[in-house]
């Protein structure tokens, strides 16, 4: 199957991102010849790797995570989920289909998930309904 790229937003004209999570600039360099951007590996956010590309236009970069990217070329945007979560737990595999978008609750269970920390505590309010969004995530992530 072929590759899809889109305009990421914001860059039009710039750089492309595809389905399988590749980002391209398309004058690299300002020498008009489309190059595949190095992916670089970050974990400065939630002690869970990312992979982030940096984005230049007007003489600023701006680093940016890969599956945002991938997300907002090829998912469709859902009221109250502007998380992302990887399906296999690989949070550097940013293919179109292994990405959701998640609520901020589903995302928080999702890093407890992939970092080995299990921070929820037992007591308080909030115990039953997290319970239960990680039974319904563990469904989503299982399913096959």
């Amino acid at each position: 199957m072929e590759e899809i790229y889109k305009d990421i937003k914001g860059y039009e004209g710039f750089y492309q991102v595809s389905d399988t999570g590749k980002v391209i600039s398309l004058s690299y360099k300002r020498t008009g010849k489309p190059r595949e951007l190095k992916q670089s590996i970050s974990d400065f956010r939630h002690n869970v790797p990312f992979a982030y590309v940096s984005l230049s236009r007007g003489g600023k970069a701006r680093p940016r995570p890969v599956a945002f990217l991938v997300a907002e070329a090829f998912l469709r945007r859902e009221a109250g989920k502007g998380y992302i979560i990887h399906l296999n737990h690989n949070t550097t595999d940013n293919r179109v289909e292994n990405i959701i978008r998640a609520t901020e609750a589903e995302f928080t269970i999702f890093i407890q998930q992939v970092s080995g920390r299990d921070s929820r505590s037992r007591r308080g309010p909030y115990f039953t309904q997290k319970r239960e969004i990680s039974r319904r995530l563990d469904h989503v992530l299982h399913k096959e």
